[in-house]
This record gives C-alpha cells, structure tokens and sequence, in this order.
C-alpha cells in the first residue's frame, strides 16, 4: 500500500502510528494521519499548514478535545481504520491526477480533506481549511520547481521493456527540465539523489547485460569457425 510514497510520506505514517500510542489508541485513524503531516516538518504538507497558520499543536488540541487520550498502553502495532485507509487511497489518486508517481504528504493532506465526515477534515474545517482551500495551495506550489523536479524523476524512472536493453536515439534532444535544485528542499534533493541513484545502477545493469551478450555472440561465432575448419579438415 505504501510502495509509492515519498520517504516523507511514510515518516508520516510512522508519526502517526507515534501520535496514536501517545494517545493510547488502538488504531491509526485520519487524525494521527493529520497529526503526523503536522509534525513532519520536511513534508510539503507541513509547510501548507504553516503557511496557513495551522501549527501542530493547534491541531493537537483540536484532536485531543474531540476524540480524547486515554491512559491505557497501546498495542505494539496498530492497524489503518477505514477511515485512514480510505485516506491512503483518496493520496493515491491525488498523485494520479496531478500526473505524480510518487504520492507525498501533500496528497495525504488533500486525502484528509477529502474525508469530510472524518475528524482529520473536521480539524482542518476549525482553523478555516477545506479541500479546495488546500487544493489551491497545493496547486500553488507544485508549479514552482517541484514540478520539473516530478517530471525530471519521471523520465529517468522510465524503465525499458522486460530484458531489452534500453537505447537512446541518434539524435535525441537534450533536455531542458531539469529541476532548479536551488529551489529545492533538502528533502527534495535527497529525492532526486536518490532517484539518480537508482538510475545509474539500472543504466550500469544494462551495460553489463550488453557486455554479457557481445561476449556470447563473440565465443558463438569462434565455436562455429572451429566447427567449420574441423569439418574441413
């Protein structure tokens, strides 16, 4: 369920598992999402909140006035309610519809604020947020340089068919997408290393694979010389 989320986003998940034992809860509903977003200060959700002027211990307050601590210890793994399963989905789509393979916290705010029945968008509602308020600013500053930043990891990520090895055409234009990595966060650039990373071994992977071909089409066709000469003789 979480194989395309951003290392922030799934930091969001530990925090909200953190938020909810602290709560002593037994599960992990919209509201520790919500609180972990919060508190994740790298993710692009957190500084939406910010900007807003939604701080982390405003929605605290709100999630503990509405759905309570209690001083029972809570299990050592806690599961997804719908609710927050339903959350996950809602982040999944988002990122589809924003043409993103990677789903961020972003999209797990905009998944909250979807849930209007939940208590995650009930907080938000509080502090004067709603999903097209978010929508807007998350639309906001997806067009700065996150963007290209998107689109640059998406080509790079794109992955030759099952054992072809990928060519680049003959006269293939350069890009000019690159991110302007000034602009970036510095979990941003984390991403982007990470990214590159693994497209250099894919491109290393490839290497190898011609090298082993040239070798096995070169012993062949020495086989069937000696083969020839043997007959010869």
């Amino acid at each position: 369920m979480f194989e395309r989320f951003t290392e922030q986003a799934k930091q969001v998940v530990v925090l909200a598992h953190v938020e909810a034992r602290l709560l002593g809860h037994d599960h992990i509903a919209i509201e520790h999402l919500l609180l972990g977003l919060a508190t994740e200060s790298d993710g692009l959700a957190a500084r939406i909140l910010e900007d807003l002027h939604v701080t982390p211990a405003g929605i605290r307050d709100e999630v503990v006035a509405r759905v309570g601590a209690k001083d029972s210890a809570s299990p050592a793994s806690l599961p997804f309610d719908e609710g927050a399963t339903r959350v996950v989905e809602h982040a999944l789509r988002e990122a589809d519809g924003f043409g993103q393979h990677s789903v961020g916290s972003e999209h797990l705010l905009l998944g909250i604020a979807r849930e209007t029945e939940g208590v995650g968008a009930r907080v938000l509602a509080q502090f004067g947020l709603d999903e097209s308020k978010i929508r807007a600013e998350v639309g906001r500053i997806l067009a700065g340089p996150g963007t290209r930043l998107e689109a640059f990891i998406a080509q790079i990520e794109v992955e030759p068919e099952a054992g072809v090895p990928a060519q680049a055409p003959a006269a293939a234009a350069p890009r000019t997408d690159y991110p302007d990595v000034e602009l970036l966060s510095e979990s941003d650039l984390d991403l982007l290393i990470d990214r590159l990373t693994a497209a250099k071994e894919r491109v290393s992977k490839r290497q190898r694979w011609a090298r082993h071909r040239r070798m096995h089409v070169s012993a062949e066709r020495d086989r069937r010389r000696r083969h020839g000469r043997d007959r010869n003789v």
